[in-house]
């Protein structure tokens, strides 16, 4: 037992190390921002700071925030952290500092997650499920993903472990409450991650997880603790989902996916290419090194990077342990299928299905959502593979000398992909600078950009958004481009009907502050789009051709502050506080039942 101990001690040790060598580029650059031509990346960075500097100045998350759309919801947005089990890193580090920390924890939950699910859920050998980690974290997934701006894909990481948690739970409820919180995780802040998750869950638990002894795999089981956990994430995350149901009734966002398709693949031919285009390895050479978006056009959103070595060993388990690798070998195939759907005909698309579903049928390219089991699934029947080798090795020398081929192997991809790293987080932080003019809108603008100078911008980057009517000041061509003065504009306050003067003095989340001088009963008028949810320190809040009014009856000089809480938010929150107190319960109280053994199938 000692020795058991001692050697998985090693291989944790080893497993440490390489994701810190993999991520020691990013983490040494922390302080410096990621490319911020990329628009995903001024949104990431958006979001990250909107929601700290709301919670530690308001004391609330941005209900309201004015820096977009003229007024938007933004805790409800799904890229918005204010709810996330991160958020409390970005509060401490601050925006620049955290994302690519939490980029990186998010890396080592994944590489951790894949190793315990091989150990410890399918038994295999320390050596395999050290390989089964060590091949998720030199592939080239992650780092395309912080290329392309697609951080939020980054939580697919957690999915190995929680389905680790969601196995484990089968015997000890006690693991119910970490995956609770991983799919509260793909919940709140991992956008389409959520449901996917749960699709590839439920495809995975009955039939990757055998018990010894059973007549089956125990498919009711599996999928009973499977509904546990998302009903419990659903529960835990009332909070969100409140504000995010009123922000898609708003506008929910749907797209023709066949309007999309690009059909390429007529034959097997063409699909094999495909698919070996992205499991490929693209060399990084010296120059691309330098010139960052060459990095860009290669390394596309559907590329994995693990070579061809895991398909080997992935063919030679389907040959030496079919029975024991035809789970993960079919997952596989469905993966793959899945990502390439849009290359196919349509009568040959399984996404095609899927895509007149809720949620789903929000997908525009279900390559970027897929590929990640693509991944997950090559390196689950890879290491199935190298444990059948590992067996059959009768001597220590044997498995050594295979263990240093191995190593090798991923020594290149993992030099490969560590260059890319390097070259991502390179650009300084953008300063704050408050315009003396104060609060304005303009109708174009870079995001991050108007937030640290202080002022709003109707046009973002987002594909959710709400009406609006607001009339922005400036009127501009192009992001950071030349701009003109409206000359209809008629300020961010203003008296709309008898004689007066309206002047805004603060703006912030949740919060506004006019300076209001009447001889009489006026109405107020803000540049800002009407929400349920206003109240006013005077005077009654109202809406005016989509636009925020308050009617106030008496005269004179006063301060009229106005501010936003979502109606019935209380009641979202606390169910979300219940739902805590019982996970917590959850894990307080110990389950009578005995961990059961898992067997080997096979």
């Amino acid at each position: 037992m000692m020795v058991e101990r001692r050697r998985n001690f090693y291989f944790w040790c080893a497993l440490f190390c390489l994701c810190m060598a993999m991520t020691l580029p990013a983490l040494l650059r922390s302080g410096s921002l990621g490319p911020l031509q990329n628009s995903d990346w001024r949104q990431l960075y958006f979001h990250q700071e909107a929601a700290r500097d709301s919670l530690l100045s308001q004391g609330a998350p941005p209900f309201f925030c004015p820096w977009v759309n003229g007024g938007f919801p933004l805790a409800a947005h799904p890229h918005d952290p204010s709810f996330s089990l991160l958020f409390p890193v970005t509060l401490l580090l601050g925006s620049v500092r955290a994302v690519p920390v939490n980029a990186v924890l998010l890396f080592m939950a994944g590489v951790s997650g894949m190793f315990l699910l091989c150990r410890r859920s399918l038994g295999l050998s320390a050596g395999s499920s050290l390989f089964a980690g060590a091949l998720l974290a030199v592939s080239g997934w992650y780092p395309a993903r912080l290329l392309s701006g697609n951080y939020w894909e980054l939580f697919y990481y957690l999915f190995p472990l929680g389905l680790f948690f969601l196995e484990r739970a089968r015997t000890d409820r006690r693991y119910l409450a970490g995956a609770v919180a991983v799919y509260y995780s793909l919940l709140v802040e991992g956008n389409f991650a959520f449901p996917i998750c749960i699709l590839f869950s439920a495809l995975c638990l009955p039939g990757l997880f055998p018990r010894k002894g059973a007549a089956g795999p125990g498919r009711r089981e599996a999928l009973w603790v499977l509904a546990l956990a998302v009903t419990g994430a659903l529960a835990l995350g009332a909070a969100k989902l409140y504000l995010l149901s009123g922000l898609l009734g708003t506008n929910a966002r749907v797209v023709h996916y066949q309007e999309h398709k690009n059909v390429l693949a007529e034959g097997v031919r063409e699909f094999l290419s495909l698919v070996y285009q992205e499991i490929y390895i693209v060399p990084v050479s010296s120059q691309a090194a330098e010139a960052f978006s060459r990095y860009e056009a290669r390394l596309l959103p559907s590329y994995i990077g693990c070579g061809m070595f895991p398909v080997m060993l992935s063919l030679w388990a389907a040959v030496a342990r079919p029975r024991r690798s035809l789970a993960a070998l079919l997952l596989l195939a469905l993966s793959i299928w899945l990502v390439e759907s849009r290359y196919l005909p349509l009568a040959w698309d399984p996404f095609a299905l899927l895509a007149r579903l809720p949620l789903f049928s929000s997908i525009r390219f279900p390559v970027k959502y897929f590929n990640y089991f693509m991944l997950f699934f090559l390196c689950f029947a890879a290491a199935f593979g190298m444990d059948d080798l590992l067996a059959r090795c009768r001597s220590g020398l044997l498995r050594a000398a295979l263990s240093g081929a191995a190593a090798l192997l991923l020594l290149f991809p993992a030099i490969q992909h560590c260059r890319v790293w390097s070259c991502i987080f390179t650009n300084p932080p953008v300063e704050s600078r408050l315009r003396p003019e104060g609060f304005f809108q303009a109708d174009y603008f870079p995001l991050y950009f108007n937030l640290k100078q202080g002022f709003g911008v109707i046009r973002w980057n987002s594909s959710i958004t709400i009406p609006t009517t607001v009339e922005p000041r400036l009127a501009c061509k192009v992001p950071m481009g030349p701009c003109a003065e409206r000359p209809s504009f008629r300020g961010e306050a203003y008296v709309t009907d008898g004689p007066g003067r309206a002047r805004l003095l603060y703006v912030g989340d949740n919060r506004m502050e006019v300076m209001v001088e009447s001889e009489g009963p006026v109405t107020v008028g803000l540049n800002f789009n009407y929400l349920p949810g206003w109240s006013a320190s005077q005077g009654t809040p109202v809406q005016e051709d989509g636009l925020l009014r308050v009617r106030l009856t008496e005269a004179g000089e006063r301060l009229l502050i106005l501010r936003y809480r979502p109606p019935g938010f209380a009641w979202a929150a606390l169910i979300s506080l219940l739902a805590l107190v019982g996970l917590a319960a959850l894990l307080v109280f110990r389950n009578p039942k005995k961990p059961g053994r898992l067997a080997e199938a096979g």
